[in-house]
């Protein structure tokens, strides 16, 4: 069993590395893995944790979704921002961007992250701990996330944002919460055609951390799953852990001038 666990360690590290190396000359690979991307080890913690705050067709933790929690960042800083790709829960391809906007709501720029952020044998080629850095970002910048439902196949189909107001109806897309350990911001986006009572938030997980430090304006605490939910997560703790990705740990890019 250990030697098996091996192989398939040295054949995703090897897998990693070809995707890095293929996007960089291939046209077609290059569009959907951003050339900056890089791949961190997350262990099996956040990953863990992030997959007890957002079970599979459960209710999302009401807290996440509460009004008084703002699902962007208002940086106090001068930033670097960095996305990671925790996971997906969805039949779509969607992409996954970011925006800044001013104090009226109106947005002033905008960009992909992942124009392609499904998993890797769920459509895509991404793994838990792929990460895009962006930035720099004077201090005092509003930053925002959107998801384009199924844009990787429809780039111009419709958009959910982290800013309720510019949703229709002014739905809150977007649920927050803070790890654990305080240094990420856990997002979650709902990519149905309506918002629903059991809504379960997870049709694309990812989280944020800032360079320096940063997480001002969130008002988001750390999720506590639900005593069922936290049941099952020390139960299969090793067969979860296992099953995730295991890609090796590349170094993190010099903090950008």
């Amino acid at each position: 069993m250990a030697r098996g666990l091996t192989w398939k360690k040295l054949l995703l590290v090897a897998a990693a590395g070809l995707l890095v190396l293929l996007s960089r000359t291939d046209p077609a690979l290059a569009a959907e893995i951003p050339v900056d991307l890089y791949h961190q080890d997350l262990g099996v913690d956040l990953p863990n944790e992030v997959s007890s705050l957002f079970p599979a067709s459960r209710r999302v933790n009401p807290s996440f979704i509460d009004p008084v929690v703002d699902p962007n960042l208002h940086l106090a800083f001068d930033s670097i921002i960095s996305v990671i790709f925790l996971d997906e829960q969805t039949p779509r391809q969607n992409t996954l961007g970011y925006f800044t906007f001013d104090l009226s709501g109106a947005i002033l720029s905008s960009g992909e992250i992942f124009p392609n952020a499904s998993a890797l044998g769920s459509g895509g080629l991404l793994t838990a701990g792929d990460t895009l850095d962006l930035g720099p970002f004077d201090a005092g910048t509003n930053i925002g996330f959107y998801v384009t439902r199924n844009g990787w196949l429809r780039p111009n189909n419709v958009r959910y944002y982290s800013l309720d107001d510019l949703n229709a109806s002014g739905e809150r897309r977007a649920a927050l919460t803070t790890s654990a350990d305080g240094v990420y911001q856990i997002f979650g986006f709902e990519d149905g055609r309506r918002i629903r009572r059991r809504s379960d938030y997870n049709d694309l997980l990812f989280a944020v951390e800032t360079q320096p430090f940063d997480t001002s304006g969130s008002g988001a605490a750390p999720g506590v799953p639900e005593p069922a939910t936290a049941m099952l997560l020390i139960f299969g703790l090793g067969i979860i852990g296992l099953s995730r990705s295991l890609r090796s740990k590349s170094e993190r890019a010099a903090l950008k001038k």
